[in-house]
């Protein structure tokens, strides 16, 4: 598993609004939900660190295209359980929303 230098997730997130571009999804950052960045096609699968190659996913659509990936065979087959944790941990929210609202909920 990769991750995408700060400065492609910040141009990237600048661009696309900060959203998820999970089809039908209107999750944002703004809005205080936890995005996370996504290789659409993985580096252990010779994806690169490009702005063609970065999907901006909350973690909840994060989780389900790993899962997916995970039965198909082209994604890393641990990737579904450590964004359960993270999910766990954050209940799905950024660290300032949680801040703000006294815990994750």
């Amino acid at each position: 598993m990769g991750n995408f230098p700060k400065w492609l997730r910040m141009r990237v997130g600048k661009k696309r609004g900060w959203k998820c571009e999970y089809p039908g999804c209107n999750r944002s950052f703004k809005d205080g939900f936890l995005l996370e960045f996504h290789h659409k096609i993985a580096t252990s699968m010779g994806g690169e660190d490009t702005e063609e190659n970065c999907q901006i996913l909350c973690i909840y659509h994060h989780l389900k295209v790993h899962e997916k990936m995970a039965r198909d065979g082209t994604g890393h087959p641990d990737s579904p359980r450590l964004i359960r944790a993270r999910l766990r941990a954050t209940g799905g929210r950024t660290r300032e929303w949680i801040r703000k609202n006294g815990g994750a909920k």
